[in-house]
């Protein structure tokens, strides 16, 4: 799937150009991993087949669109990973991957859905204030599966290349730009067979958009280059993998070719295709993913300027990110998504300047938002008051947390001396020491999650420490009125009042309240009520079975955990802790049961079982088999068993 941004305009071959480079433009720093958005997951009331980002209604914010069955669902961003209700807007009598691009040069983005039972693909203008008109519908081959938009004939107009699945063809329907007539008749070109996935790239640099096709039957991807003016050359098909689905271009390996990653249904894994600069392209190198990988997007996720993958897994319901650096990839990490992820969109959707990720998961009817963990941002409303040699700092927490808690903050004093202090819990203030009496200090704070640090505030007002002193100049006694002489022994000072001896704290705080568990995604999420202290709570203890299975902050008050006996209960219980180290009662248990097994569990459908499933559902005589509608009952009993094996007992 192309990646989708939030500016408007044109198509001219600056889009040819972005297919190429695929990056999203962030901020440098280490990946430390995705989270769920506010309100995610997002309910569709049809299984969505893909989902696209861009700034549908023109506020600078990233929207969301996703192509239903018959519908199209749009949720407009409100800049902070968060979203609008949805609105859906008929698209026809199907749904299959979704486009966005200005069609008729109005600058308001336009959407495009492929229909595969009509044989065509759906168009719906957009108004630019993220409100559609009706669809309508132009002809393309038999049984259209994928899309891409890009000016494919230079002149300026949006152009649309469509993969034909029964027809081993990809249909090119050159733009005119024009609302009335949006494209002109559907020109053919062979590929491989079983055609999914298109890409658009300048493949061989000779500033010309070329086509990259993902053929599914025949473990090919096919190169068509294009002329210029919106014809292709035959196609030249290059070994992807075993059974490949989806293909994204971008400049993997630094050398300024375009080069091609293709996801691989069968082997579990993407392909990486580095291109030579002339059209051609070197053998795939495979890099595990998830189970079934359906779709795969290109940026750089991490800042570090070497483009990443995001790899949308079917069957195992997650998203791979495999990190580049000069054309090979990391060990892929695996983030939860809804089940069925079938498509996924890479934009930034907080605004914090880091990618984020946005799936399709078409078995749970759902979107899945996942926001890219970062430092915090700066503190706010820094103050501060002078003492004795040391001044007490206070702040409020900043506006974004990074989506991870806040373990703690440092407090700097300006000048040379290094003063600092630092909080780790309880209200948000310290006292920084050792300054210097009658010198002015500004201080400023930075806050500190399991990512990093993130940036100082701004900086408090100037105060300056002094020392506590008498109405005397010396001599006198301690009532005398002052003089050179005298003798008191009290020599002016002013008497001080000793501090109250310290009370060790022995009270420990109470259980935490309210321990409840559910399962998503294959997470246990385990969330409670705040524990009561006389002087504030420190962390939780999160233990498994009577033994320490984590620390949590104070400030979390719900943990994901995937820790779970196979064979026999797994109990959960919270305890908290204050400052002073007293333990708490333990909170009521969570436990969780394996759940029943099926009496059939097959690690899989045996390739032979499943041709002649297919072969049984193949529509019409003679046409092109395709996955079958109906399974036995045996494989949805496995299915379920290997997608929820653990079951909560309370």
């Amino acid at each position: 799937m192309e990646l989708q941004g939030g500016r408007r305009g044109g198509f001219g071959h600056a889009l040819v150009a972005a297919a190429l480079a695929a990056l999203v433009v962030c901020v440098p720093g280490a990946l430390a991993g995705f989270v769920a958005g506010p309100g995610s997951p997002l309910a569709v009331s049809n299984g969505p087949a893909s989902v696209a980002l861009a700034d549908l209604d023109g506020d600078g914010n990233l929207d969301l669109a996703g192509a239903t069955g018959g519908s199209v669902s749009v949720w407009l961003g409100n800049g902070d990973g968060s979203f609008a209700a949805k609105t859906d807007y008929p698209s026809g009598n199907g749904a299959a991957p979704i486009a966005v691009g200005d069609l008729d040069g109005d600058g308001d983005p336009d959407l495009v859905v492929v229909q595969p039972p009509s044989d065509s693909v759906s168009v719906l203008l957009g108004d630019g204030d993220g409100t559609f008109q009706a669809n309508s519908d132009y002809a393309t081959g038999d049984r259209p599966l994928a899309a891409a938009l890009a000016d494919l004939d230079g002149d300026g107009s949006a152009d649309l290349a469509v993969t034909n699945g029964n027809s081993d063809t990809v249909s090119v329907l050159l733009g005119t730009g024009h609302a009335g007539i949006l494209f002109q008749a559907k020109t053919d070109y062979p590929t491989g067979h079983d055609p999914r996935g298109v890409a658009v790239g300048d493949l061989d640099g000779d500033g010309n958009a070329d086509l990259a096709v993902a053929g599914r039957s025949s473990n090919t991807v096919s190169v068509l280059l294009g002329a210029g003016d919106g014809t292709f050359f035959g196609e030249t098909d290059y070994p992807a993998g075993d059974t490949p689905n989806a293909v994204a271009v971008g400049d993997l390996d630094g050398d300024g070719h375009a080069d091609l990653a293709v996801t691989n249904e069968n082997s579990d894994t993407v392909s990486v295709l580095l291109g030579t600069g002339d059209g051609s392209f070197a053998a795939p190198i495979g890099y595990p993913t998830g189970a079934t990988p359906w779709a795969v997007a290109v940026a750089d996720l991490n800042g570090d300027g070497n483009p990443d993958l995001a790899v949308a897994n079917l069957n195992s319901s997650n998203v791979s990110v495999l990190l580049g650096t000069a054309g090979s990839f990391a060990t892929n990490s695996l983030y939860a998504t809804g089940r069925g992820s079938n498509s996924v969109a890479i934009g930034d959707l907080d605004g914090d300047g880091h990618p984020d990720l946005a799936t399709a998961d078409g078995f749970s009817h759902t979107v899945t938002v996942l926001l890219q963990d970062v430092e915090p941002g700066a503190p706010t409303g820094v103050s501060a008051s002078a003492g004795n040699a040391q001044a007490t700092v206070s702040w409020s927490a900043p506006a974004l947390d990074g989506h991870a808690a806040i373990s703690g903050y440092t407090v700097t004093a300006s000048g040379s001396g290094g003063q600092s202090c630092n909080w780790s819990s309880g209200p948000l203030s310290c006292t920084v020491t050792g300054l210097t009496n009658g010198t002015s200090y500004t201080f400023t704070v930075t806050a500190t999650n399991s990512v990093g640090t993130g940036p100082p505030s701004v900086a408090s007002s100037a105060v300056s420490p002094a020392s506590p002193h008498g109405g005397g100049n010396g001599g006198g006694g301690s009532g005398g009125s002052g003089g050179d002489g005298g003798g008191g022994s009290s020599g002016g000072t002013t008497p001080t009042t000793p501090p109250p001896a310290v009370v060790p704290d022995t009270r420990p705080p109470s259980a935490p309240a309210g321990l409840t568990g559910r399962f998503t995604r294959g997470t246990l999420l385990l969330s409670w009520q705040p524990a009561n202290d006389n002087v504030g709570v420190d962390h939780y203890l999160l233990e498994l079975n009577g033994k320490p299975l984590r620390r949590l902050p104070a400030t979390e008050t719900r943990v994901g955990v995937r820790t779970f006996l196979p064979h026999g209960s797994t109990a959960y219980i919270v305890i908290a802790v204050d400052a002073a180290g007293n333990l708490g009662p333990a909170s009521a248990a969570v436990t969780v049961k394996p759940a029943a097994h099926p009496q059939t569990t097959p690690k899989q459908i045996p390739r032979w079982a499943w041709r002649i499933l297919v072969w049984q559902d193949h529509g019409r005589a003679g046409a092109r088999p395709h996955a079958p509608t109906k399974l036995p009952a045996w494989y949805w009993a496995w299915k379920r068993w290997r997608q929820h094996p653990f079951r909560l007992a309370n």
